[in-house]
């Protein structure tokens, strides 16, 4: 339960650099939101000399807190989590995401944000009103009360969605936009009846500067309640009860290593001052339920709060090292040159440059590997999952056999022991060809054309060597296979034959109708009616002797024009096909 993940934290939390980081963000992000939020409704008053509320005013304050939020929301997400709003930090804290001395330090902030724009906007307007929240003619307390909370939870459930959900994937990159989106169109359902505030700040602003507290408690209850229950909701029905929850005190680390220092920030992991994960768009990236430890070269690493010491050594580091092949926590030492490189393919490319003697290139023989060295402690050792000196597992995925790690286990690696190398997929997923000796999707069983060796040579577009390529692999109807951006890169050159067998790879009934329709409109001259000459179909194999014609040669077997000249003139493949599938 979600609620069973609520943590209060310790005081020292609200006074670490970090903490005090995040809740200046917040204040500078509330301040510029309510600056251009509250200034646009200022502005819309003096242009109309204070005149009455129109659709035109309603949608510029829809488009301008749009904007605004999106802009607030993404210069804050990487050091506070891009809050910005009292209702999403509640909700978040409801939900177990931070703790609650976190949260009053974020609530604190934000309010001075909020009450600073104000009394900017009302110096930067020569003494202009700054509007507090009302209640329009015939809305009633609770008619808004409900619309707060209807409102609030729409935008909260919108930041559990796109930035909160560990499964968002990609989605967290537009998590800005998207909460942009859901405030502006709240205001435009809201904004007419209560003003759509969905944000305690928002309220407490100008109801500061114009002391002005008509109906406030309205725009403190609605949101709270109604981002509360959008975070109870989210983590009880979507969020995967896996996660654990928040730390509620710091444990003890003396026993981890001298070289290790406790950073528990609760904030998005940085290296060198610079944001270096993936997820550091997300909102409360690294709030959830992870402490950061600091190695000694000053790279923190996120770490599980409920684990033992020595559980807590093996994730350190986990996701922050590799190479663009592969993430983890180790290097190899080339046993053919004694070199040190982060995977066999950096070994690879190193090695076979251009820049290098021809006859000094090479490969590493990868299932001689022996020694690794840890990428935090730089340990030489033994090819072993766990590192000897500190602890630290060098990837989560680990095979003896290929001497392999990696740390993304999403892959669904497994070993293959027919092809002697790891591959990935998930095995329940594939199932290996003993005459092809390559391992193919489940979904080929029955109805691949077999192919001796098929994988154990180079791409026939790239020459790359198939077997053991990181990048996708088709297999073509003839059973030959290549790397399937090759084939893409062949269908944008309006190639469409195997160029190893020459057969075509796709259903070509259709350019063959249109070679139909263009052979009847094109007779042939006198002297060539009565031409025969003798042809080879690349599709089924057979010859036969057929008229001769200058746009292509029609196969009587199989209708096919992918046919070539073998007899009769000149040897020449089908000119015309190329043109017409353009």
């Amino acid at each position: 339960m979600p609620i069973s993940r609520i943590a209060v934290g310790r005081a020292e939390e609200a006074t670490r650099p970090d903490a005090l980081k995040a809740a200046v963000a917040e204040f500078i992000s509330t301040l510029l939101f309510v600056y251009a939020g509250q200034g646009s409704g200022m502005a819309f008053s003096k242009l109309t000399s204070d005149g009455a509320a129109t659709p035109a005013g309603l949608i510029a304050a829809a488009v301008a807190h749009a904007f605004a939020l999106f802009v607030a929301v993404s210069i804050a997400a990487n050091i506070s989590g891009g809050h910005v709003n009292p209702a999403v930090t509640f909700g978040a804290f409801v939900g177990g995401n931070i703790s609650l001395l976190r949260g009053i330090l974020y609530w604190i902030a934000q309010l001075l944000g909020a009450v600073v724009a104000c009394l900017l906007l009302k110096f930067t307007t020569g003494g202009l009103t700054t509007s507090a929240f009302a209640l329009s003619s015939g809305v009633s307390v609770w008619n808004a009360f409900i619309f707060e909370i209807v409102m609030t939870f729409g935008l909260v459930y919108t930041v559990y969605a796109t930035a909160v959900d560990p499964k968002r994937g990609s989605l967290g990159t537009i998590a800005p936009i998207a909460i942009g989106f859901i405030v502006g169109a709240n205001i435009l359902a809201g904004g007419a009846f209560d003003g759509a505030s969905m944000n305690p700040a928002v309220s407490f602003g100008p109801a500061v500067v114009s002391w002005s507290w008509d109906n406030h408690w309205v725009y403190w209850a609605g949101p709270l309640v109604g981002g509360g229950l959008a975070g109870l909701v989210y983590e009880l029905f979507f969020i995967n009860q896996t996660h654990e929850q928040l730390p509620t005190t710091i444990p003890n680390y003396n026993n981890v290593s001298n070289s290790y220092c406790l950073a528990w920030a609760g904030v998005p992991l940085q290296e060198g001052g610079i944001s270096s994960g993936r997820e550091n768009i997300a909102l409360f990236a690294g709030v959830r339920t992870t402490k950061n430890i600091m190695d000694s070269g000053g790279l923190k690493h996120s770490i599980n709060s409920h684990s033992s010491d020595k559980e807590l050594m093996k994730e350190m580091g986990s996701d922050k090292y590799g190479c663009s092949h592969y993430r983890r926590r180790c290097k190899i030492i080339a046993p053919c040159c004694n070199e040190v490189f982060d995977c066999r393919h950096c070994h690879n490319d190193s090695k076979n440059s251009l820049e290098v003697n021809p006859l000094q290139r090479h490969d590493i023989p990868r299932h001689q590997i022996e020694r690794v060295i840890c990428s935090l402690c730089n340990t030489e050792q033994d090819v072993k999952q766990i590192c000897i000196n500190c602890g630290v597992c060098l990837g989560k995925y680990y095979c003896s056999k290929c001497k392999f790690f990696d740390d993304d286990v999403s892959k669904n690696q497994y070993h293959c022991d027919k092809c002697g190398i790891c591959r990935t997929g998930g095995e329940e997923n594939f199932f290996h060809c003993d005459r092809c000796q390559c391992c193919y999707s489940n979904l080929l069983k029955d109805s691949h054309i077999c192919v001796e060796r098929a994988m154990h040579h180079n791409c026939p577009v790239c020459f790359e060597y198939l077997f053991d390529t990181t990048r996708n692999i088709t297999v073509l109807r003839c059973g030959h296979t290549i790397h399937l951006d090759c084939v893409k890169e062949m269908e944008r050159h309006f190639q469409y034959a195997c160029p190893v067998c020459s057969k075509s790879y796709c259903d070509m009934t259709r350019v063959w109708e249109r070679l139909d329709q263009e052979v009847a409109s094109t007779p042939m001259p006198q002297m060539y009616q009565n031409k025969m000459v003798w042809i080879l179909c690349n599709d089924c194999g057979e010859t036969s002797e057929v008229n001769y014609y200058v746009v292509a040669q029609k196969c009587l077997n199989c209708n096919s024009y992918n046919t070539k000249q073998t007899r009769g003139g000149q040897t020449t493949c089908s000119p015309r096909i190329s043109e017409l599938v353009n």
